[in-house]
């Protein structure tokens, strides 16, 4: 039995890391195309600062980048409206993150170190992958491309639903937290 679940929980991962769709009974969690499901949470390392924060009904729960790195990521080219520049952008679902948070399905608040913040529908982040992105076209996103952490709107795969007149003021520049929309 046990030989198994360890075959199904390998064949999964492996579709995951094909970046083929996994299938969803939920209407509304529609699938998305992971780069990869969820690797193994690697412990902080002396000095390792944590970047994100997620506030939980239980508390704060700090990732290091390399940490947000272990979790589901997807991938996808976005227009940021404010600079006018396109990249691809490669980061994690905010659903997954909602999960994580234990608020899946509400309306979330992303705050940024500049103590700007944008309240994020679910309705959003729960049918399109609207991501906290970390890095964009391979490389880590830096100060000046509004990171270490960035939130992304899938605009250039669906533009009339994430037009930039509406959407651009919800791209958090410097993200650094996650919690249940008040």
């Amino acid at each position: 039995m046990a030989l198994l679940v360890l075959l199904g929980v390998a064949v999964c991962s492996f579709l995951i890391l094909m970046g083929l769709r996994l299938h969803s009974a939920d209407p509304d969690k529609p699938p998305f195309s992971y780069l990869h499901a969820t690797l193994p949470l690697p412990a902080t390392r002396p000095g390792e600062a944590v970047v994100f924060t997620l506030h939980t009904p239980k508390g704060e729960r700090g990732f290091t980048l390399r940490q947000l790195q272990s979790l589901p990521a997807v991938s996808y080219p976005a227009l940021q409206p404010q600079v006018a520049q396109q990249h691809t952008y490669q980061g994690v679902p905010l659903r997954d993150l909602a999960e994580l948070t234990g608020v899946s399905g509400q309306d979330v608040r992303v705050m940024g170190s500049d103590d700007f913040g944008a309240t994020i529908h679910a309705a959003d982040y729960m049918k399109y992958p609207v991501m906290v992105a970390y890095s964009a076209e391979g490389q880590l996103l830096t100060p000046a491309q509004k990171g270490p952490l960035l939130v992304v709107f899938p605009d250039v795969q669906a533009p009339q639903r994430f037009p930039a007149k509406t959407y651009g003021s919800q791209w958090v520049w410097f993200a650094e937290s996650l919690s249940r929309a008040p």
